[in-house]
């Protein structure tokens, strides 16, 4: 529906703005802090995994 008021009665709405360089800082910024948590989540799964294979359960009782 957007789209097509758009389409059909473009003249009567203004043009979306370009963004300014403070909306471009803070968008490379969100950016950047988001790579981060996803390295740090990345980074703690990695280690789990080594550690869960590391560090073995030992076996249950009934298999001994």
């Amino acid at each position: 529906m957007l789209a097509n008021i758009l389409r059909l009665d473009a003249d009567s709405h203004r043009p979306i703005p370009e963004d300014t360089d403070l909306a471009r800082a803070i968008k490379v910024l969100a950016r950047a802090q988001q790579d981060a948590v996803w390295a740090r989540t990345a980074l703690g799964d990695q280690i789990r995994s080594v550690l869960k294979d590391y560090y073995r359960p030992p076996w249950p009782r009934s298999m001994r």
